[in-house]
């Protein structure tokens, strides 16, 4: 199994990097994240989630389903950006835009490392292909 994970990783590895990059130039505050939340439903449809949009009567927020089974396996994937903390993608204080929106704790990249998950299910073996992630 650890092969498979490995090998699905890096077949796939530039197309969640591409994402994580892709919410990090939005920087789009809390509810208001069209953007960064239209880009992982559309990625998340590609790899057979159903969607479930406007959950909680919010416009950006959503829930992805997968599978189906035992058990039921629950990620949280946040992506609003933050007032003040504009930042390239660089270690140290370097702002992209002087008092922008940015990513203050980088979760696009702790987003995209759950989707990795969903895939380390899929196709493996007959127990874990009954198992269902939302």
């Amino acid at each position: 199994m650890k092969k498979a994970i490995e090998g699905w990783i890096e077949a796939n590895q530039s197309d969640l990097t591409a994402l994580s990059d892709e919410i990090w130039a939005h920087a789009e505050l809390g509810l208001v994240e069209h953007k960064s939340s239209k880009a992982q439903v559309e990625y998340l449809e590609k790899h057979g989630f159903e969607i479930n949009s406007g959950v909680g009567g919010m416009e950006t927020a959503f829930v992805a389903s997968w599978g189906e089974g035992k058990p039921v396996i629950g990620f949280l994937g946040e992506f609003d950006a933050l007032p003040m903390v504009s930042n390239k993608p660089v270690p140290y204080q370097d702002s992209l835009v002087e008092g922008g929106t940015g990513h203050g704790c980088g979760p696009q990249p702790f987003r995209c490392c759950r989707y990795w998950r969903r895939h380390c299910f899929e196709g493996t073996n007959d127990k874990q292909a009954n198992t269902r992630c939302r």
